[in-house]
């Protein structure tokens, strides 16, 4: 699961990486970003990824407003970042989406019976996603990759480590990935202002030695 795949740089890597007979979702939620995600994956042929254009949190709402990066100052190749969470009461939305949760998502989806790994970069909205798939969490016990930063998390109203004491009270541990993909084995004392962090289920058979 790619939450927040904006033009499918993780998306395309995911499809190189399960191959013909895996299964990469794809979820992003704003419109002229998905159209050019959509079009990266039919230039590559790849028919093992689905696009989900909707946001996940901790609720459900059909027009969820969603805003420019969470009052980030973005250039970037990846065509700027949207938020569910704006800078300040006079930001405008820049469109409306549907915002669902994992848990009622992966319910719905019968073909799924195991999750690999999540990825999640969604602006701020970090925590919202995790608190509306810890049943899915529970069951399936993935790896994720998850970005934590102290900006983000202060614009949607909780604190970076708050994503750490959620995930540790689900068994998880966790990695901060670093340059050539080097692997720090962190605490919640450890946070740095942003990075990205692999989190491992205690029970995972496959874990970092």
């Amino acid at each position: 699961l790619d939450i927040g795949a904006n033009i499918g740089e993780i998306t395309l890597l995911a499809a190189k990486r399960v191959g013909i007979n895996g299964r990469v979702y794809a979820f992003e939620p704003m419109d002229n970003i998905a159209n050019k995600l959509t079009q990266h994956i039919e230039l590559n042929h790849f028919t093992q990824v689905e696009v989900h254009r909707c946001a996940l949190g901790n609720e459900l709402n059909n027009q969820m407003p969603i805003y420019s990066s969470c009052g980030q100052q973005v250039k970037d190749k990846n065509e700027g970042l949207g938020s569910l969470y704006r800078k300040d009461n006079q930001e405008q939305p820049i469109q409306y989406v549907e915002l669902t949760t994992m848990d009622i998502w992966v319910t719905q989806q019968p073909d799924i019976h195991k999750i690999d790994l999540i990825k999640i970069d969604i602006e701020g909205a970090e925590l919202a996603c995790l608190q509306g798939a810890k049943e899915t969490l529970k069951k399936f016990k993935p790896k994720i990759i998850i970005e934590i930063q102290d900006f983000s998390a202060e614009r949607a109203g909780y604190k970076a480590t708050d994503i750490i004491d959620l995930l540790s009270e689900l068994g998880y541990e966790f990695f901060r990935i670093e340059k050539a993909g080097k692997l720090i084995p962190i605490t919640r004392a450890d946070l740095l202002d942003f990075q990205n962090v692999l989190c491992i289920h205690h029970e995972d058979t496959n874990k970092i030695r």
